[in-house]
């Protein structure tokens, strides 16, 4: 198995979206909870709706248990290489 493939199977990504007063705040402290789980992660800011935040966890969570109100979230994995 190539490191690439490995990867590719490993990958495991979530996405918690939240917008709104205090979505930054309420985002960073969820950042530290999923960094604690062993999650690479990001914060990140739209530049074309203020006030919306997207944190981007990668790897070594299950998510919180418990999320801000109005927290939108997505799991995603990789897609297998090869034909379908």
């Amino acid at each position: 198995m190539s490191p690439s493939t490995l990867y590719t199977v490993a990958m495991d990504v979530r996405f918690f979206e939240l917008a709104g007063d205090g979505a930054e705040t309420q985002l960073r402290r969820l950042t530290e909870t999923v960094r604690a789980e062993g999650a690479r992660v990001r914060l990140l800011r739209s530049q074309e709706e203020p006030g919306l935040f997207l944190l981007v966890a990668e790897g070594g969570t299950q998510g919180p248990a418990q999320l801000p109100a109005n927290c939108r979230t997505w799991r995603f994995t990789a897609v297998p290489e090869g034909p379908t």
